[in-house]
């Protein structure tokens, strides 16, 4: 039988992630559910593009994260 988990991570993907990658995806999804998930739809169907919501993604570091190389996202330094 497939655990709950592996219907969430059906490639694993969430144990290569360092503490601080695994923080990051906490944190992108707490936002996505409290913020963007309630106004998304709504926005759409207004063809409405709220750019405040953008800022925020980027005052937590989450839009323009470095990468260094192939599967070295250097997010975590």
């Amino acid at each position: 039988m497939i655990s709950k988990d592996e219907w969430l991570d059906p490639l694993y993907l969430e144990s290569v992630l360092s503490d601080d990658e695994k923080s990051i995806k906490k944190s992108a999804k707490k936002f996505c559910e409290d913020k963007l998930l309630p106004i998304v739809v709504k926005n759409n169907q207004n063809h409405f593009f709220d750019k405040e919501l953008y800022k925020e993604f980027g005052s937590m570091g989450l839009l323009g994260s470095t990468v260094i190389g192939f599967g070295s996202p250097e997010v975590n330094k």
